[in-house]
């Protein structure tokens, strides 16, 4: 209805305002505050919202997963998200706009904002997710041959790069080597 928009339009004016960094949170926000409490029927209806509101695709995409990412921090059941939820959803968004976001949606909890922020800038993934610690050159250094089990291996690695189970480029290389040639030597 157009009462709904005229409230999804003030909400959008309303938290670019409160936000520093600018509109672009605020439609963030806006889309996210219109999906639940001015949508009952799910997301489809926010999207064609966000279709309403933005042009680009690329920013859509954007939104949507500064969306995914915070709802993921907060819906755990914890107070705080721990390592490995911060290292993830620093994969899809700018945990500086999530900072944004949190700010906006928790006024009165400022104590995840300032742990979310304190603790991204701590892990150095603040404005851009963790740098893999192995490659593929660092991989084949280790005598494995060029392959699509190259990348799956890699991607294996980021993971657990990510969930906090390898912490260091030679752990990773000596799991590697181990995998491979062990896997080798059984055929």
């Amino acid at each position: 209805s157009s009462e709904l928009w005229a409230q999804g339009c003030a909400a959008v004016d309303q938290m670019a305002r409160r936000l520093k960094t600018g509109r672009s949170i605020g439609l963030m926000v806006a889309a996210w505050l219109y999906h639940s409490q001015f949508v009952a029927s799910g997301a489809p209806v926010a999207i064609t919202f966000l279709n309403r509101i933005m042009e680009s695709k690329r920013q859509k995409k954007g939104i949507l997963n500064l969306i995914t990412a915070t709802k993921g921090l907060m819906s755990e059941g914890k107070k705080m998200p721990d390592d490995s939820q911060l290292r993830e959803a620093s994969t899809v968004t700018q945990l500086r706009h999530v900072v944004g976001l949190l700010s906006a949606l928790y006024p009165n909890n400022p104590q995840i904002v300032r742990y979310v922020h304190a603790r991204s800038m701590e892990l150095g993934i603040l404005d851009r997710p963790p740098e893999p610690l192995v490659s593929g050159r660092d991989l084949m250094g280790q005598g494995i041959p060029e392959g699509a089990h190259l990348g799956e291996m890699l991607a294996d690695f980021y993971s657990a790069q990510l969930a906090g189970k390898i912490t260091s480029k030679t752990t990773a290389l000596r799991i590697a080597h181990d995998l491979w040639f062990g896997d080798q030597a059984e055929e």
